[in-house]
């Protein structure tokens, strides 16, 4: 799924440098591909590219695409991922620096986030309670939501 003559070496800031609507890259199997030229064609419409922009798509990419998806790829390949930017994606190294410091809202949209079990409580033979604790007291657990989405009644 890579374009042949392509040897341009990309890094992990200039691939989280796209972690964008306009420009959205994204990786499959460590080699980089610009989604922009597809945003308005893309059957699963533009939040589908944007949704994986800056981050390893390679599993959910591979799953749902058919084989005539997988042949356009060559067109949309740009190079491939340092050694340190393959690391840093797989292992969360290399974080931006807004994801080290303490947020006030826990969820993130495109970010795993650990948080310790504090409690469980078992109400019924099938049904638990858990209690989680996260990075500051004063903490938020939900999404945030854009201001310019229409909400419930609107």
């Amino acid at each position: 799924m890579t374009k042949d003559g392509i040897t341009r070496e990309i890094s992990i800031e200039e691939l989280r440098a796209h972690d964008n609507d306009q420009e959205p890259w994204f990786v499959l199997n460590g080699e980089v591909y610009d989604g922009t030229a597809f945003l308005d064609a893309h059957p699963g419409g533009a939040t589908s590219i944007t949704g994986a922009a800056a981050q390893d798509a390679t599993d959910e990419f591979m799953a749902i695409h058919s084989e005539t998806a997988k042949a356009m790829m060559p067109s949309y390949h740009i190079g491939s991922l340092s050694r340190f930017a393959r690391e840093a994606l797989t292992s969360g190294e290399a974080a931006s620096p807004e994801s080290q410091t303490p947020r006030p809202i826990f969820l993130q949209p495109k970010t795993w986030q650990k948080a310790l079990l504090a409690s469980k409580k078992t109400i019924s033979s099938d049904s638990r309670i858990f209690s989680f604790t996260l990075d500051h007291p004063e903490q938020e657990i939900g999404l945030p939501i854009d201001a310019a989405s229409p909400g419930p009644g609107n």
